[in-house]
């Protein structure tokens, strides 16, 4: 499932995104005790068009779990590998 996002600022660089896993069912908070962070994608802005918006999507079924940020106008991909293993 993709989901799109947009810089809140013209003049912002980049945007990075956070993943965690959970052991409780149903987290509150990315604090909570039993959330851990397993990996960043980190979308570099600079070279971009006044039209930044970009869509993230989560791939599963691989041997990895990524993650990818294509940008829309221009279909420039960022992609991450994360990691559950630490």
């Amino acid at each position: 499932m993709d989901q799109e996002y947009s810089p809140l600022n013209k003049d912002q660089e980049r945007m990075t995104f956070a993943f965690y896993a959970s052991t409780d069912p149903n987290p509150a908070f990315v604090t909570d005790a039993n959330c851990t962070e397993f990996g960043q994608l980190t979308v570099d802005l600079t070279d971009s068009d006044d039209d930044r918006a970009f869509s993230v999507t989560m791939i599963f079924g691989d041997t990895e779990l990524h993650a990818e940020a294509v940008e829309m106008a221009i279909g420039m991909k960022t992609k991450c590998v994360l990691n559950f293993l630490g």
